[in-house]
């Protein structure tokens, strides 16, 4: 399942927007995020989150602005991108890594940063709407 997803990827780096979005919101692409998280022993509920990660590492001029939040983001995305690539190539089927760098952490690490940055979205959109 691991190669299988990051065939996929490969096929979305170059992918126009319109289908990157309907990829990441396909039933089997989440089904495979959903094994390959349970492979690293996370939780499966954080394959939309993941795919959201994803997309913004793909599409990244189109998600990210200059503001300070945006640019912390992309930073992580941009270091986590290539340690997940890594592992999905290398996992075998069992799900044993060579990566040097311990995925379900990194994974952990950009999750939170996820969470931080939409919280900082919202925040922003709220005081928007309050002007």
């Amino acid at each position: 399942m691991t190669h299988a997803l990051y065939n996929e990827l490969q096929l979305v780096e170059s992918g126009q927007d319109e289908h990157v979005q309907l990829w990441m919101q396909c039933s089997a692409t989440i089904a495979m995020m959903e094994e390959v998280l349970g492979l690293m022993n996370m939780d499966a509920r954080h394959a939309k989150k993941l795919l959201s990660i994803i997309y913004m590492k793909v599409q990244d001029q189109d998600v990210f602005s200059e503001s300070e939040h945006d640019v912390i983001m992309k930073r992580e995305v941009n270091r986590f991108y290539p340690i997940f690539l890594n592992y999905l190539q290398n996992a075998n089927y069992r799900g044993a890594s060579t990566a040097t760098v311990s995925p379900k952490e990194d994974t952990t690490r950009v999750l939170r940063f996820f969470d931080a940055w939409r919280r900082a979205d919202v925040k922003i959109l709220e005081s928007f709407q309050n002007e």
